[in-house]
């Protein structure tokens, strides 16, 4: 009998309210001009290229060479020089872990994508998030004695297959080259997006358009089934901004993110006001037999 899907989304009830964002030098008032920007992604763009040109190449050690050229140099002495006693043990271990993070991710993706035509991983520069306020929870977190450039950029894989969900990640320009400092905010104020996140108990955006995904005829032949759980942005505007994977099949990943990227929200507000939410949505794929 002819395999029909059976289709579910769920919506989580805590949303949480992303922090604003704007262009800024960390510990430093002046923004960079909009040509440096560009200059910038320029030069990361390079250097993400000529990453992707060792892992094609299939010369580990090269490739390994050019994914270790984002750390930046001597970082433990670069921690120590830059930040209070008190603090530099524990910095270590946030560097240590969130390069790691880093350089897994991007050999995950290319280790997935880098072979089908057309792959690329496109850099293009993004927000950062506002610094430490000078008053408040927030002046316990470490600062660095000088101050520090740093620019966020967004990947974005793509490929005649399609690529995965893009990513943010901070750098600083040292030494020539663009070092990894963290995820959307440095390694230095990780801490920030906890101390920042108000959960509300508001009601969920009301979903008033939306497709259902078309199940991938692979998966229909390999009878996989399963949940997809992505983390969505919902713009004020009720669409669908950013999503992200958190968990789910790879063989229904791709097909659960373009239906949900068609769906628009009724505006969720707070205080009257129409407000950029995060929310998680549950995509359950199950084939049934008649």
């Amino acid at each position: 009998m002819r395999p029909t899907l059976r289709f579910f989304c769920f919506l989580s009830p805590l949303l949480f309210l992303p922090v604003p964002t704007s262009a800024q030098e960390v510990n430093a008032t002046a923004a960079p001009a909009q040509e440096q920007k560009l200059d910038s992604v320029k030069m990361l763009q390079a250097q993400i290229d000529e990453l992707t040109r060792m892992a094609q190449s299939g010369d580990q050690a090269a490739f390994h060479a050019a994914l270790d050229s984002f750390e930046i140099p001597h970082a433990e002495d670069w921690i120590t020089a830059h930040f209070a006693a008190e603090n530099v043990a524990q910095l270590k271990q946030e560097y240590a872990g969130q390069l790691s993070g880093f350089q897994s991710h991007i050999s995950w993706v290319l280790g997935n994508w880098e072979n089908y035509s057309g792959f690329a991983i496109k850099v293009e520069s993004s927000a950062l998030s506002q610094p430490p306020a000078a008053t408040g929870e927030e002046t316990v977190l470490p600062k660095p004695a000088a101050p520090v450039s740093v620019e966020n950029f967004r990947f974005q894989a793509v490929s005649s297959s399609g690529g995965p969900p893009s990513w943010v990640n901070s750098f600083a320009l040292l030494d020539g080259k663009f070092r990894l400092v963290g995820g959307t905010c440095p390694f230095w104020n990780e801490r920030l997006q906890g101390l920042r996140a108000k959960v509300l108990t508001v009601t969920r955006p009301k979903l008033i358009y939306s497709v259902p995904p078309i199940y991938p005829q692979d998966a229909k032949w390999m009878h996989a089934e399963g949940t997809i759980e992505l983390r969505v942005i919902i713009n004020a505007d009720g669409e669908p901004r950013n999503i992200e994977v958190i968990s789910g099949s790879p063989m229904l990943v791709d097909a659960a993110i373009d239906a949900v990227r068609q769906w628009r929200y009724q505006p969720t507000l707070l205080m009257g006001e129409p407000v950029e939410v995060t929310t998680t949505i549950s995509v359950n794929f199950v084939l049934s037999h008649h």
